[in-house]
């Protein structure tokens, strides 16, 4: 089994979700409703680095740019 995949598994209850993907947009125009937020936030998927996908049980997280296929590994700091 690799590295990754036992820090993956980890020693936490089997209640706790596997994954979280979050995908973030931020935008400086003015008068958007939420709804025409999201809408344009879902034309924009699949440029840049806005997907976070974090494995809960290890705490580790990656920012995810659907675009290029690239993943960079994000470290938190606490």
């Amino acid at each position: 089994m690799s590295k990754l995949q036992d820090k993956l598994d980890g020693d936490v209850p089997s209640d706790v979700p596997q994954w979280i993907v979050e995908f973030h947009w931020e935008s400086d125009e003015r008068g958007l409703t939420p709804m025409q937020a999201v809408e344009r936030a879902v034309k924009e998927t699949c440029d840049g680095h806005c997907w976070i996908v974090t494995h809960v049980r290890s705490g580790l997280a990656w920012s995810i740019d659907l675009g290029r296929r690239e993943e960079v590994e994000v470290v938190v700091k606490k």
